[in-house]
């Protein structure tokens, strides 16, 4: 089952690079975990994680650089 990827497109290295998502994909291709990368605006983030954590998740990965955490 993939591993939900959270990365907040207004945020850092997000904003910075619009490879970003393919190179989170291919770091975590190489660690040897499934990735569901999904860009968001900093708005969403509460809302989606509260949403992956409903559906009873065990890991999330979230990333942004901007006080996304």
């Amino acid at each position: 089952m993939p591993v939900p990827v959270l990365l907040n497109r207004g945020g850092g290295a997000v904003a910075a690079d619009e490879g970003i998502a393919d190179k989170v994909r291919a770091a975590l291709d190489a660690a040897g975990i499934d990735a569901e990368i999904e860009l968001i605006d900093g708005g969403q983030c509460e809302v989606r994680v509260r949403a992956i954590c409903e559906r009873d998740k065990r890991l999330l990965i979230v990333g942004g650089g901007d006080g996304t955490v």
